[in-house]
């Protein structure tokens, strides 16, 4: 049943998506418990498509007037709770950053899809990242992705040498073409030849 507080126009809403497991409800609703303070929210699932998932929606503003204004830090911190919530429930999940997945993609906001729908946006948004924080960020990844390989690549087991491979594999298929200085970084990637025992 849909929260009457959640209606009207006080206050912008936010939310996030997540794919239905065995618990996901009961995730969710601790997720929101802990993390969202006194702003009200709801819980809409869907499982009538054919990837059922969950929104999680919050109003912004309390109803003692109090504003929930999250940073990017923040949704990742929430994010990292209800993957946790999720596994506490046996379900596998996760929470990581797109840098971590190789991953560079703009996502436009709200208002620029309603104005490029109406034929109104004026200035395009880059397809992908690639301010100075973000090739860092991306750059960071690469190395511990690298830094990941080359360990296992030492091991005794042979388990953890195809791991290693498995890591290279992944790294190579990352989206980073676009970035020189990333490239270059990619020549000191653990070779196929040091992984062999």
């Amino acid at each position: 049943m849909p929260d009457k507080r959640m209606s009207g126009t006080n206050g912008n809403r936010f939310g996030f998506r997540a794919i239905v497991g065995r618990y996901l409800q009961l995730a969710s609703q601790a997720n929101a418990m802990s993390a969202y303070g006194q702003s009200p929210w709801a819980i809409p699932m869907h499982t009538h498509q054919a990837n059922p998932h969950v929104h999680v929606l919050v109003r912004a503003e309390s109803d003692l007037g109090a504003r929930l204004n999250p940073r990017k830090a923040d949704l990742h911190e929430w994010r990292m709770e209800f993957a946790a919530e999720l596994r506490q429930r046996g379900i596998a999940a996760a929470a990581s950053h797109q840098a971590a997945r190789g991953v560079a993609k703009n996502y436009l906001n709200i208002w620029q899809v309603k104005a490029q729908g109406e034929g109104r946006l004026r200035n395009q948004r880059r397809r992908h990242k690639n301010s100075q924080v973000a090739r860092d960020t991306r750059a960071d990844a690469l190395r511990a992705w690298n830094g990941a390989a080359a360990v296992l690549a030492q091991s005794d087991k042979w388990e953890d040498r195809n791991l290693a491979r498995q890591v290279l594999q992944f790294v190579n298929t990352m989206p980073l073409e676009r970035e020189p200085a990333i490239l270059a970084q990619r020549g000191t990637a653990p070779r196929e030849r040091g992984l062999e025992r």
